[in-house]
C-alpha cells in the first residue's frame, strides 16, 4: 500500500451510512414495542385494542411514507390482492394481537425470547414446506 492510500489514510472517524442509523432507529424503535405493549396489557387497555391500535398507527405512518416518497401511485395487480390479504391478516391481525394477549400472563422478556426466534422457525417451515436448501 501506498502512504497516500484511502486505505492508511486517517481521516478521523469512520461516517455511518445513513440507511445505518435509519435501520438502528428501527431496531431500537421495535425493541420499545414488547415492553410498551405488556405494560399497556397488564394497565388496563384491551388486548385487542392495543395489538389493532399498533398496526393502525404502523399503517398510518407507513401510508405517509409512501405519499411522501410519491410510491402511492404503484398499485398492486389484480392476481396480488389475495397473497397481500393474507399477508395482512397475519402482520395486522394476527402477530400483533396474539403479542398482546399472550403478554397479559407472561412477561415481557419471555415474550422477546419467542419473538427473536420467529425467524429462525420461518426458514425451518420454508425449507419444510418447499424443499429449499441453501446454495453452497
Amino acid at each position: 500500500m501506498e502512504d497516500n492510500s484511502s486505505a492508511t489514510a486517517d481521516s478521523g472517524p469512520p461516517i455511518l451510512p445513513s440507511g445505518l442509523w435509519w435501520g438502528a432507529l428501527g431496531v431500537l424503535a421495535f425493541s420499545l414495542t414488547v415492553p410498551l405493549t405488556r405494560v399497556a396489557v397488564t394497565g388496563g387497555l384491551s388486548p385487542v385494542f392495543t395489538g389493532t391500535g399498533r398496526a393502525v398507527i404502523a399503517g398510518l405512518l407507513a401510508a405517509l411514507l409512501l405519499l411522501v416518497a410519491g410510491r402511492h401511485r404503484r398499485r398492486p395487480r389484480a392476481h396480488q390482492w389475495w397473497r397481500l390479504c393474507l399477508v395482512t391478516g397475519g402482520v395486522v391481525i394476527g402477530f400483533p394481537v396474539c403479542t398482546s394477549l399472550a403478554l397479559q400472563d407472561v412477561p415481557a422478556a419471555h415474550g422477546a425470547v419467542v419473538i427473536a426466534a420467529l425467524p429462525a422457525a420461518t426458514a425451518a417451515v420454508t425449507v419444510l414446506r418447499t424443499g429449499e436448501r441453501a446454495g453452497v
